[in-house]
């Protein structure tokens, strides 16, 4: 829309031939738009050269989903880059962030025991979760182009959590909040509250954690 919410300049369909669903934008410093949220469409729009162009999961009537990350340009009138994120379960992209260098921060949920984790990640094995679609958060980082998986880490304890927002420090890190149903969620000592106080198994607290941008640390 314009910027006094008049006249509408652009507008587009992103997705393929079944359940699509976008949950967070964000703009480069070339004023492309991009985008993530799930898809349970394996014929979704990919590009030549994207990390991941194909759909993580054969037998899509279980309503799995696959993360994604697509770019446009800022008419919203060409695709310029696009990829699926996930692994043999469910995913999905929640909030998205563009760093300085054009780089792309995603976080999320996963369930996917096989979930695309990096060498020197944080946290390279899934921790539990007894849902259906969720199961640990994750947090990953993309090149601009999406050509290549640059950082990727789960973040989790034996029960559910998610991803569900992300910022970046002033000095330096990336903080994620997100929901947590893990007694074990891996908190820091001298934190404000490094222990769980809900009822194990029937209620979910909110978490804030800190990694490092090559997120290989706590």
């Amino acid at each position: 829309l314009d910027r006094n919410l008049k006249e509408l300049v652009g507008s587009t369909y992103l997705g393929g031939g079944d359940t699509d669903r976008g949950n967070s934008l964000g703009l480069d410093h070339a004023g492309n738009v991009i985008v993530t949220g799930g898809t349970a469409s394996d014929d979704f729009p990919t590009t030549a050269g994207a990390f991941d162009p194909t759909f993580n999961e054969g037998n899509v009537s279980y309503f799995r989903y696959d993360a994604f990350v697509s770019k446009l340009n800022g008419d919203l009138t060409r695709m310029l880059a696009s990829t699926f994120l996930g692994g043999s379960m469910s995913e999905a992209g929640n909030f998205l962030l563009v760093d300085r260098s054009g780089n792309l921060y995603l976080t999320g949920p996963t369930n996917s025991t096989d979930f695309p984790i990096t060498p020197g990640a944080y946290d390279r094995t899934l921790n539990g979760g007894n849902g259906y679609y969720h199961g640990d958060a994750f947090v990953s980082k993309l090149d601009g182009d999406l050509s290549a998986l640059l950082a990727s880490t789960y973040l989790g304890g034996e029960d559910d959590e998610t991803g569900a927002s992300l910022a970046f420090g002033c000095w330096g890190g990336v903080y994620i909040a997100g929901s947590t149903y893990s007694v074990d969620f891996p908190t820091t000592p001298g934190s404000y509250e490094p222990k769980f106080s809900g009822y194990e198994g029937d209620s979910c607290e909110a978490f804030i954690s800190k990694l490092k941008n090559n997120l290989s640390e706590l």
